[in-house]
């Protein structure tokens, strides 16, 4: 009996040990089968389609005309002179005041578009003669000074544009009754200035122009005739435009 519990006890010990190794290869995890990863394909990223833009065919453009530059208009011009000849009646004015007469001004006023300067000054009745010649001299004499300094290097901004052509004087009494009408021309002051002609001759065609009026005493006389060279009368040189 010791010996069948015996075996019995060692049946039984093998019994458990082939059962526990039997469990425990039940209890482990059969070996798993690596699941395969899927294979990316990579699609290729399709590279942009570059559209050549047609060049266009050039037009055929207008043949560009050089710009011209603008023509001086008629307006600029006079604009143009009436502010030169702004500057030449203060300039002329005040020379007749600083004149040894000290002439008296009554009026002045330039006309661009026919280049005249008009200047009304005041020749008193209780004057004498000599008085009123002297007067007149300094007027005349006053637009040569103007003309010389304009026309040389100290005034190096300005020239003959700068002065009137024609400048009309007008003298008057002090009631405004006309003594006498006279003009000056540009050309002759020039001509003095440069030494063609002598004060004898400037102040002849100076002389030559005067028109008198009816506070000359002489008015209505024919003593005083024309300058050969310009013999206009004082309303056809002198009309203000």
């Amino acid at each position: 009996m010791k010996i069948i519990s015996e075996t019995f006890v060692l049946f039984t010990i093998s019994l458990l040990l082939m059962t526990a190794g039997c469990s425990t290869l039940a209890g482990s995890s059969p070996e798993s089968t690596p699941t395969p990863e899927p294979t990316v394909t990579e699609i290729p990223t399709p590279e942009p389609v570059v559209t050549e833009t047609p060049t266009p065919t050039p037009t055929e453009t207008e043949t560009q005309t050089p710009e011209h530059t603008p023509m001086e208009t008629e307006s600029d011009l006079l604009a143009e002179r009436r502010q030169k000849y702004a500057a030449f009646n203060e300039t002329y004015r005040f020379l007749l005041r600083d004149t040894g007469t000290e002439v008296m001004i009554l009026d002045s006023q330039a006309y661009p578009k026919n280049e005249t300067y008009h200047l009304t000054y005041q020749l008193n009745a209780s004057m004498n003669h000599s008085e009123k010649v002297a007067i007149r001299r300094d007027v005349a004499i006053s637009y040569i000074v103007v003309a010389d300094s304009w026309n040389t290097d100290e005034y190096p901004d300005k020239d003959h544009t700068w002065l009137p052509d024609t400048v009309c004087l007008t003298g008057v009494t002090s009631d405004g009754t006309v003594y006498g009408h006279n003009y000056i021309r540009y050309n002759w002051a020039f001509k003095y200035n440069e030494g063609l002609w002598s004060s004898l001759v400037y102040m002849g065609h100076y002389g030559g122009t005067l028109e008198k009026g009816p506070a000359d005493p002489d008015y209505g006389s024919n003593e005083t005739g024309a300058d050969p060279d310009y013999p206009e009368p004082y309303d056809s040189v002198c009309r203000g435009t």
